[in-house]
């Protein structure tokens, strides 16, 4: 299924939109009361919907290129783009909110501990291992300066292991096995470890949230990859579509340790998929892609114009944070379209 001929695209813009809104609660808002119960259960699947999109997506490309081909798309789709994004903290958002706190002043802004340098250095390996610049007093944010992107390297790893299992079949006698067998006894063995390491909202330690995490969204992503080897089994209709929503309706929050959206994760990648075919997209939207953008620029953008609105302007309205945060957001996110994603797409594609 290409891309251009669905509203992917779009979705994905509007799950980054939802990530915005379910990290109102970092910046002492309460999204919460804004919409009735069911739709704020629907806007924090935000992050579960872009990983089985992401698995239906990207496991054709795990199949049709050799290791340095793939690795270069992937490679290519995630990295310069958040390259970019680590070093616009420490360049631009941070510096703003120094000057707020220091009546105009950068004097001293280079000496914080931890330096804007550390941030830099440490945000290198797709993940913010130090997320702070200096004490950030008057933030409320335990997370740091961008604490959205800690599934990116969770996302390179399901990656990496999609075509790790397809790469062994190509390899060896088990290539005789269809593929769509081997990727749901994958699934399957990690919702299995995802029983024996259950997922916690705040896990004890690093080494736990690493291997809990890693299940839990390895066995939402792999869903989405399930759906892609099995979708010339169940036509497109509208019976479908419910039934499968209703599975997820029903599962999603009868098991605990958020099992229940690993369990019916293949019926969600069906609905989005079903609803990316019938919902129409400007055709803008098809062409460009800003979600990961988004998804990159909403939190920083978020903090200073949460600052902004409560330092400066002693403003507290939750509309119009949310939307200044989605415009500004959003013209970060063209920059980083226009400038590096695509070009670099186009690069590698070539």
């Amino acid at each position: 299924m290409m891309e251009k001929n669905n509203s992917l695209n779009l979705f994905r813009l509007l799950f980054a939109t939802f990530v915005i809104i379910i990290h109102f609660g970092i910046y002492n808002y309460n999204y919460g009361n804004l919409f009735p119960k069911p739709l704020v259960i629907f806007i924090g699947l935000a992050v579960p919907m872009f990983f089985v999109v992401s698995g239906y997506l990207i496991t054709p490309s795990a199949l049709k290129y050799n290791l340095k081909g793939y690795l270069a798309r992937r490679f290519g789709r995630i990295y310069p783009a958040y390259f970019f994004a680590l070093i616009a903290v420490p360049v631009i958002f941070a510096p703003i909110t120094y000057l707020l706190q220091h009546k105009g002043s950068l004097s001293g802004y280079l000496a914080q501990t931890p330096s804007p340098l550390h941030y830099f250095i440490f945000g290198l390996p797709l993940d913010v291992l130090s997320p702070r610049i200096g004490t950030m007093k008057d933030i409320l944010l335990p997370e740091g300066w961008n604490g959205s992107i800690w599934t990116i390297i969770f996302e390179f790893g399901c990656y990496l292991a999609i075509f790790a299992v397809i790469a062994l079949f190509r390899r060896t006698r088990l290539k005789e096995i269809n593929y769509k067998w081997a990727i749901l006894l994958l699934w399957g063995v990690v919702l299995l470890l995802s029983i024996i390491f259950p997922t916690q909202d705040k896990p004890a330690s690093f080494v736990s949230y690493l291997v809990t995490y890693s299940f839990y969204l390895a066995g939402i992503w792999l869903g989405g990859a399930l759906y892609y080897f099995f979708q010339d089994k169940f036509s497109l209709t509208w019976v479908n579509a419910l039934l499968s929503f209703v599975v997820c309706a029903l599962a999603i929050p009868l098991f605990p340790h958020h099992f229940g959206i690993q369990l019916t994760s293949p019926f969600l990648t069906y609905v989005l998929i079903f609803l990316s075919k019938k919902i129409p997209s400007p055709k803008w939207i098809k062409e460009n892609d800003l979600s990961y953008g988004v998804y990159l620029y909403a939190w920083p953008t978020g903090v200073v114009v949460s600052m902004i609105f409560r330092s400066s302007l002693h403003l507290d309205n939750i509309l119009l944070y949310f939307m200044t945060t989605l415009l500004v957001s959003l013209i970060f996110a063209w920059v980083s379209w226009a400038v590096i994603e695509k070009r670099v797409l186009t690069m590698v594609r070539r």
